[in-house]
């Protein structure tokens, strides 16, 4: 028969003190990895991956220069997604909180978006949700690119809820370590742009598969 576990060794949730905490812990990453050009490095992955849609399938955290291209994509998604469907962004500041409302669907055209753009809807949700609560801290605490200083640990943010960001940015605007944050962010504003035009030069905008499947089928008519 299994003992049970003490309570004082059970695993603690990951929450927005857990976060918080651990980002600022991974901040000599952060500025290990601005220190060095990347290029050829995310030239070669992008490279080997056939299209955005196949990259945001793998595993984003497998080293930073990855989580760099999957955030990048993870935002032009949620981009289109909100262009799409503009009456669903409850990313504003005096919107978002009705998130915490249970049963309330943010992402009701999600499968619509999926299926148009020939996505898998797991990976779409996390990506959206993802990039929607970088935008919800981005908002709150009026900091715009704030959250690229969180690349090593973006992921993360899947384990915390909409109800703890609320306490993620009370713990933002009181940390000492705000000044820090901001000034990596303005440094991965600039890689990011730079990274961002060589990542669209090997990898075209994404496309409705229904016009992807009209042109296919219109070229394959010219020949």
């Amino acid at each position: 028969m299994q003992r049970p576990i003490p309570p004082d060794r059970k695993k603690k949730p990951f929450g927005a003190h857990s976060f918080l905490k651990l980002a600022e812990k991974r901040l000599s990453l952060l500025e290990a990895f601005l220190e060095r050009d990347r290029t050829r490095t995310i030239a070669e992955m992008v490279t080997k991956t056939e299209n955005r849609r196949l990259f945001l399938s793998l595993k984003s955290s497998s080293n930073i220069e990855a989580s760099l291209i999957y955030t990048l994509e993870s935002h032009e998604v949620t981009r289109q997604y909100f262009d799409e469907f503009v009456d669903i962004d409850w990313t504003r500041s005096d919107q978002w909180r009705i998130l915490k409302n249970k049963g309330f669907n943010s992402q009701g055209k999600l499968s619509e978006f999926a299926e148009k753009h020939g996505f898998d809807l797991p990976i779409l949700r996390s990506v959206i949700t993802v990039t929607m609560k970088e935008k919800i801290i981005e908002n709150e605490l009026q900091i715009p690119a704030l959250t690229g200083a969180f690349l090593p640990i973006r992921e993360r943010l899947k384990e915390i809820n909409f109800e703890q960001l609320d306490v993620l940015c009370h713990l933002l605007r009181c940390s000492p370590r705000l000044l820090h944050f901001q000034r990596y962010s303005l440094k991965m504003v600039m890689m990011r742009e730079n990274y961002k035009i060589l990542i669209d030069a090997k990898w075209p905008r994404f496309q409705n598969q229904e016009m992807v499947v009209g042109e296919t089928v219109t070229a394959m008519r010219d020949e």
